[in-house]
């Protein structure tokens, strides 16, 4: 007797098959997503000694010498936040450097990726001068889920 594989049972395997593929292709691939930054100005904190108040402006720079740096350059300006506003989202590098006001802040730079999250936020709170000459920075980056 020849045994048949009910139609169902095809049916099925060809729906999760592609569902499989589907699923596989739409997911987010953190070699190619564009990622997206947004800035605050949370300079308005109460830090002791902050140098850095009011107004700002900031820019995005590709930070093109750390090794994650994915090969894509992005500048991205910011413009001129106020105290407690936000900027608007703006494409950036994987792998980036801050400028205020023309200044670099954190020298080490930071890194996003695409998983969690094609958008993230920026709070810029505080610059203060440290012993030595050194300075310590504020700042807080997350995913925008």
């Amino acid at each position: 007797m020849k045994k048949t594989i009910n139609p169902f049972v095809w049916y099925c395997m060809a729906l999760l098959f592609t569902v499989f593929v589907g699923c596989k292709k739409s997911s987010v691939d953190d070699e190619t997503a564009t990622v997206y930054l947004r800035v605050m100005n949370d300079t308005d904190n109460n830090v002791p000694n902050n140098i850095l108040s009011g107004p700002f402006s900031v820019k995005a720079l590709p930070n093109t010498s750390n090794t994650n740096f994915d090969g894509v350059e992005r500048v991205a300006d910011f413009g001129t936040i106020e105290v407690g506003e936000t900027s608007a989202y703006k494409a950036v590098s994987n792998m980036f450097l801050i400028e205020i006001n023309g200044d670099s802040f954190r020298e080490d730079g930071f890194g996003i990726s695409a998983p969690p999250s094609t958008k993230w936020t920026m709070k810029i709170r505080s610059i203060q001068e440290s012993e030595g000459g050194n300075y310590i920075y504020g700042w807080d980056l997350s995913a925008d889920l």
